[in-house]
């Protein structure tokens, strides 16, 4: 298992000197940044753990957002569950992927926001489940996101139906090709008290 342990990248933060000043909010940026020329990267380990800490050192800290991309247009075959905590708002951009598992939010009860944004998704096929979870979602904008030769059956990206705050979903230029999508009385967006545009 692969995890980014808070130390490796607060140990370079002056958690002293935020709290004087009183840092309200913080972005943290994940980075595949693979420079050898290669067509696809699997990446062998069982789960992705992305996890701070950082509201229990920073006291004035209202926001922690944080980024997941990649510098090259490799494909990336992860083959493991994702799992992102304690962040606000998640943002997953600039990446080809083949999920074989899903992404799990944890934010103590507390939405988050979601953006995904350029991403392909290409060969990923899933049957019953709820691609990206979270206990209470907030925003969501999916932004050129598109599924390519990939197969749902009676899965969904989120699901809504325990939501009880109203949220905004806004879905542009969204793209789907060779995309199966088979359901039993399901959608690929489950909701019940949302906003959404498209």
């Amino acid at each position: 298992m692969f995890r980014s342990y808070p130390e490796y990248f607060e140990s370079n933060i002056n958690f002293q000197y935020c709290n004087h000043i009183g840092v309200d909010q913080m972005t943290i940026n994940y980075i595949f940044q693979i420079q050898e020329p290669c067509e696809q990267l699997i990446i062998p380990i069982n789960q992705l753990k992305l996890w701070n800490i950082l509201k229990q050192k920073i006291y004035s800290l209202k926001q922690i957002n944080m980024s997941l991309f990649s510098v090259y247009p490799y494909l990336l075959k992860l083959n493991y569950l994702i799992s992102i905590v304690n962040y606000d708002t998640v943002e997953i951009k600039d990446m080809t992927l083949t999920l074989s598992d899903v992404f799990i939010l944890e934010n103590t009860n507390n939405k988050v926001d979601i953006t995904l944004k350029n991403l392909i998704f290409i060969q990923t096929n899933f049957s019953h489940k709820t691609i990206i979870q979270t206990q209470v979602h907030g925003n969501i904008l999916f932004y050129d996101v598109r599924i390519i030769d990939s197969n749902f059956i009676n899965s969904t990206f989120f699901q809504f139906q325990k939501q009880s705050i109203s949220i905004s979903i806004t879905i542009k230029n969204q793209l789907s090709r060779e995309f199966n999508f088979i359901l039993n009385k399901q959608h690929l967006y489950q909701y019940n008290y949302s906003k959404y545009s498209y």
